[in-house]
């Protein structure tokens, strides 16, 4: 009313209308499925164990989805934008797909194999020996927060290509592991097996995730494979050290810092060698 030019009024675009309830359907139902993946297993497990047991598991999982968090945080906030503004150019988003997730996972990777090898560490140098249990839970959640990563990063690309639906099957993926390895698991070893079958789901969610990323042209397989098992072995080291040198010291701090610098260690060439041949081709972590 108030400004120059032809008036804005309300009108209706059946196309639009078509795109946005297609997208935003998949999107508020992949939203459920989500919460529910992440609250699931917390009443699962509350008729399975007593409620001191609960406690401590919810303190390991705490813990063990702070990476995962923040890492999705940084996946949204970055990734889904870049891929978003390559595909409005027209132009093959598949090198900066690599480019850039591959940046995302060098910095998981060396956050997570810290927290493999060091989740005992890190519980009895925060908490009083009543949480000591949630030691070996941090661990196991944390293998599974790596598969958490290698998913997320694979679902900004589905977003950012309107495919939402997508990370709804990711997510049913999962659910459906949920209903068949946390009870086998629970038959099979107990509450260590039940939490041993729930890091499970989240190779069940990645595994679907990268089958239908790779229909797309955007396959990483081996990249995946390659850094999974640098995860592994970062880890492995990073546990032994930690572990020889908090028994030789008898101090949970050394320990601590055992584990950080081993795993830098390992990590830090890695993540610089990455960072330089970026650079010989004019090139950053995550944009040129």
């Amino acid at each position: 009313t108030l400004l120059p030019g032809p008036p804005n009024r309300l009108t209706w675009d059946s196309e639009s209308a078509r795109a946005i309830f297609r997208f935003g359907g998949w999107i508020f139902f992949s939203t459920i499925l989500t919460f529910l993946d992440r609250q699931a297993h917390s009443l699962v497990f509350a008729k399975m164990i007593p409620l001191s047991v609960l406690g401590v598991y919810s303190i390991g999982v705490l813990i063990a989805t702070m990476p995962t968090l923040a890492l999705g945080h940084l996946t949204h906030n970055v990734l889904f934008p870049l891929y978003s503004r390559v595909l409005q150019r027209d132009e093959d988003v598949a090198p900066v797909f690599r480019r850039a997730r591959t940046s995302v996972l060098l910095i998981a990777g060396w956050i997570l194999s810290g927290f493999i090898a060091g989740g005992q560490i890190g519980i009895d140098l925060l908490w009083d020996d009543r949480y000591s249990g949630a030691g070996w839970i941090v661990r196991l959640l944390s293998v599974g927060a790596w598969f958490s990563i290698l998913e997320v990063t694979n679902g900004s690309a589905f977003l950012a290509r309107g495919q939402a639906n997508m990370l709804a099957l990711a997510n049913i993926g999962k659910l459906g592991g949920m209903l068949l390895f946390i009870p086998a698991g629970y038959q099979l070893a107990g509450f260590p097996g039940a939490v041993t079958g729930y890091a499970c789901t989240e190779l069940c969610k990645y595994a679907i995730s990268a089958f239908t990323i790779g229909r797309i042209g955007l396959s990483n397989w081996r990249r995946d494979s390659l850094l999974t098992l640098l995860v592994g072995a970062s880890a492995g080291c990073a546990s032994i050290s930690g572990d020889l040198l908090r028994t030789a010291s008898d101090n949970v701090l050394v320990g601590a810092v055992a584990v950080f610098l081993a795993a830098t260690a390992i990590w830090a060439p890695v993540i610089l060698f990455w960072k330089r041949s970026l650079s010989r081709e004019g090139l950053s972590l995550f944009g040129d």
